[in-house]
Parts: C-alpha cells; sequence; structure tokens
C-alpha cells in the first residue's frame, strides 16, 4: 500500500517498479530526470514513512532536487542548506559509503560557489576515485554489491 501511494504522486516512479522504494540510488536518480516538487518530497518522507534524520543521505538528496526545482529562490536556499546538512551527516555517520559520498559530491558540484556549500567536491572525487581504481584492481568487491545500490554506475568521474 505505500509503495502505491508514493508512486501516485511521484509520475517517475513507473519505470522503477512498486516493488523499489524512493529510498535507492535508481529512484532517487530517475527522479532527478524530472521536475521534483514539495509534493513528491512529502510523499516519501511525509507522516508515517522513513523519516528525514533517519534517512539523512536520501533526504538531503532529494531536498538537493527541491532547491534545484523550487520556485522561489528563499525556498531554494532553504533547501539548499537543508540538503547539504542533512548530506554532511549521512557521510559524518558513514564516511565510507560510497552512495552519501555521491550523492554529496552531485549537490555539492551543483551548487554556485558563492554559496559555500561546496567545501567537500575534491574530497568526495578523489575517495569515489580511489574506490574505482581499488575496484579495478581487484575486479569486483570481495563482499559483493548490492546490485540496486550500485553507485559507480552513477559516477562519472
Amino acid at each position: 500500500m505505500t509503495a502505491l501511494l508514493w508512486l501516485s504522486f511521484l509520475p517517475w516512479a513507473w519505470g522503477a517498479g512498486p516493488t523499489k522504494g524512493p529510498l535507492t540510488l535508481e529512484a532517487y536518480f530517475e527522479a532527478a530526470q524530472y521536475p521534483f516538487t514539495a509534493s513528491h518530497f512529502k510523499a516519501i518522507f511525509g507522516e508515517g514513512r522513513p523519516s528525514e534524520q533517519s534517512n539523512p543521505g536520501f533526504a538531503g538528496a532529494y531536498r538537493g532536487l527541491l532547491a534545484r526545482d523550487g520556485r522561489s529562490p528563499l525556498s531554494r536556499l532553504e533547501n539548499a542548506k537543508a540538503a547539504s546538512l542533512l548530506l554532511n551527516q549521512a557521510v559524518a555517520r558513514d564516511g565510507s559509503d560510497p552512495r552519501w559520498r555521491l550523492l554529496r559530491l552531485i549537490l555539492e558540484a551543483e551548487m554556485p560557489s558563492w554559496l559555500g556549500l561546496s567545501p567537500h567536491v575534491q574530497e568526495d572525487r578523489a575517495f569515489l576515485n580511489s574506490l574505482l581504481s581499488k575496484r579495478s584492481i581487484e575486479g569486483r568487491f570481495q563482499n559483493g554489491l548490492r546490485s540496486s545500490e550500485d553507485w559507480s554506475k552513477f559516477y562519472k568521474n
């Protein structure tokens, strides 16, 4: 029922299929291809669904889409700041997870530099490039990858 509810608000999600929730890289990158609104965000993080604080990485990424697509400059700025804060929290919680580094890099690379919200671009790019080079030397990770969370297919260095 929950999947159907958010699908009704998210026209882009039909490609993701009803069994996949919005808290995956695939769903995020699908959403990023279309205009994203507060209704979309509320459908994902609204009452009775995953909270922003328990999912700061995806909450920050989706807030970044709100900043990109917002109508008023003030709401765009507020969402950009919230997105930055949430993604920084996700990296602070688990800095070894490449998903959070990738999402933060994408957000910060798109931010105007005068906002002062882009201090980690080089750090995150170096981290992801290091993982890619390690991966090419060792082959696939020993533990295997979460197929829906294979961050490298979304990363363009």
